[in-house]
């Protein structure tokens, strides 16, 4: 009898651990990070096209250092939820040094770990506020897992990778200081690694709200795919992400649902629009309802408005009930259409998985036409935030000419630099405060340009407060422009011509004739005062007078 509760203890480890593998929305090893990947590759489309502007920042290849969970694999810990650890509790952990490319595809892994705390975070109802959480179903599950709906744990601070702490890491790298403390360089190489991890987090989330489940109150606990799973979020896996994606991927002409506002909006109306339109415009099993027939009621406890059965198509003979979603152009192109997939169906038989009997249900396959509205949809909503999370830096220049000492092989400049952050054309930055100015503190470089267009070794430069005021020499006939690599972005200015300087200290000597007669005073160049001297820099003697006898 002592064996028994220890087999009822690991047959509820294993229960508890079945139900977090199905607890994510779409699947968090392969669905979610391919849509994080094409939303990334579609934002960088964006910045390599005719908008690419070197003066605001273009993607570099650096790699950022970051601990994080190892992908794949059993990231639960299983009864204990995330009590044991604020951040990862029964995960195991890497060392990694990732692009930024890298660590927000990773992120659409991530936000799902451990599976049984984080996915209980991902609900939320937008007909019911931004800090209610929706399924009352699982308030009855683990009690010392903390709960909160989506829309808080994307936008509060509380949650380590929300997109708050997205833009503050970011922030951080920037400035090269936290909370009042100045940061190493390996300290703000680790904090620009937690900002795309969590711009990444972030871009789950806003595919969460692209999957109806998440925002019609519609919990989907199961155990071995038994209890209430989801159909729609079975049924699209990898293969069904990349044709929903592969049917619609052109960035100009792409389309869109009519009356979702992706572009030009800030990120909690982004958040709403999406959650919105897949609340009023798709079924979940557990949501199907219509006001003219008694037997068709939600099994949540909850009834939406939208959409219902009987405002639907007449099923066809398969029972299928069909819907037509007017489409858009996402960008400059392309036409409107109009998308028609099916909602729902007559139910066929009992349903030993969910133990019940059902008189409609949405099946899985369904699920992979209505992916080919919502996977694109996700995409083109992570890539706007992806632009929305790269501040409006731009880098201005300029060069003042500065006195020149003779013994000097080049021309002395004062190099004024900028790199300024333009806040007030940033929507998103707002929630760290409005306005919320980034001060870049860090290191640039200064290349000089010869005349074959060849390049001399750079010359570094350092910005305090998005300031920089150096004097430097420059090789002869060179110009010069300024390069900064900031929050993962290259910023460089255009080729600079640079002014003649003059010479100061010149060293003045008589001009001894053989007669012995003097002539004009030379300076140490050996060419009288006033001409056009070497590297078209014009000879003086600063503010001495001179014979032009010869002597001082």
């Amino acid at each position: 009898m002592k064996r028994l509760p220890i087999a009822i203890l690991a047959l509820s480890l294993g229960i508890f651990s079945f139900w977090s593998s199905r607890l994510c929305a779409w699947d968090n090893v392969k669905p979610h990070t391919l849509i994080n990947e094409y939303a990334w590759k579609l934002y960088h489309s964006w910045q390599t096209g005719e908008k690419s502007d070197p003066v605001h920042g273009i993607l570099i290849d650096r790699t950022y250092h970051g601990t994080t969970v190892k992908d794949g694999g059993n990231q639960d810990n299983a009864l204990f939820g995330n009590r044991l650890s604020p951040v990862y509790a029964g995960t195991e952990l890497q060392d990694v040094d990732w692009t930024p490319q890298r660590w927000v595809i990773h992120g659409g892994f991530s936000a799902d770990v451990p599976n049984i705390d984080r996915a209980r975070r991902h609900f939320w109802d937008p007909l019911v506020g931004h800090e209610s959480f929706s399924d009352g179903k699982l308030r009855d599950g683990n009690p010392w897992v903390g709960l909160c709906s989506a829309w808080f744990w994307t936008f509060s601070l509380g949650n380590a990778y929300s997109w708050s702490n997205a833009l503050r890491y970011y922030a951080q790298s920037m400035e090269g200081e936290a909370d009042g403390k100045p940061l190493t360089d390996e300290e703000r190489n680790a904090a620009l690694g937690k900002a795309f991890k969590a711009l990444g987090e972030t871009l789950h989330m806003y595919a969460d709200m692209a999957c109806p489940s998440h925002v019609r109150d519609d919990n989907h606990l199961a155990v071995g795919g038994i209890g209430d799973p989801d159909p729609i979020e079975a049924s699209v896996e990898e293969a069904a992400v990349k044709i929903a994606w592969s049917e619609n991927t052109n960035a100009w002409q792409g389309l869109i649902p009519d009356g979702v506002k992706i572009r030009g909006v800030d990120p909690e109306t982004l958040f709403e629009n999406i959650a919105r339109f897949t609340n009023r415009s798709f079924l979940t099993d557990d949501t199907i309802y219509s006001r003219i027939s008694p037997t068709v009621k939600p099994l949540v406890g909850k009834v939406y408005q939208s959409p219902q059965l009987c405002n639907l198509e007449p099923p066809d003979e398969d029972g299928a009930f069909y819907t037509s979603i007017p489409m858009v152009p996402f960008g400059s192109g392309g036409s409107p259409s109009s998308a028609r997939i099916r909602l729902a169906r007559k139910a066929s038989a009992w349903n030993w998985s969910r133990w019940l009997w059902r008189v409609y249900e949405v099946p899985g396959v369904y699920g992979k036409e209505q992916a080919k509205i919502l996977i694109p949809l996700a995409v083109r909503a992570g890539a706007e935030m992806i632009g929305i999370f790269f501040p409006t830096m731009t880098l201005t220049t300029n060069v003042v000419p500065q006195p020149a000492r003779i013994d000097e092989k080049g021309r002395r400049v004062k190099v004024e630099a900028k790199l300024i952050h333009e806040y007030e054309k940033d929507r998103g930055w707002k929630l760290l405060g409005d306005p919320f100015h980034i001060r870049f503190s860090g290191k640039g470089r200064l290349v000089p340009v010869l005349p074959d267009g060849k390049t001399a070794e750079p010359i570094p430069l350092t910005f305090t407060r998005e300031v920089c005021s150096q004097i430097v020499v420059l090789p002869p006939e060179a110009k010069a422009r300024v390069e900064v690599e900031a929050g993962g972005r290259l910023f460089v200015s255009g080729d600079m011509a640079l002014p003649p300087t003059e010479l100061e200290n010149v060293q003045v000597k008589p001009n001894s004739k053989p007669d012995g007669k003097t002539g004009p005073a030379l300076c140490s160049c050996g060419k009288p005062l006033g001409h056009p001297g070497p590297r078209g820099i014009r000879c003086r003697l600063g503010d001495r007078d001179v014979s032009t006898s010869g002597g001082k």
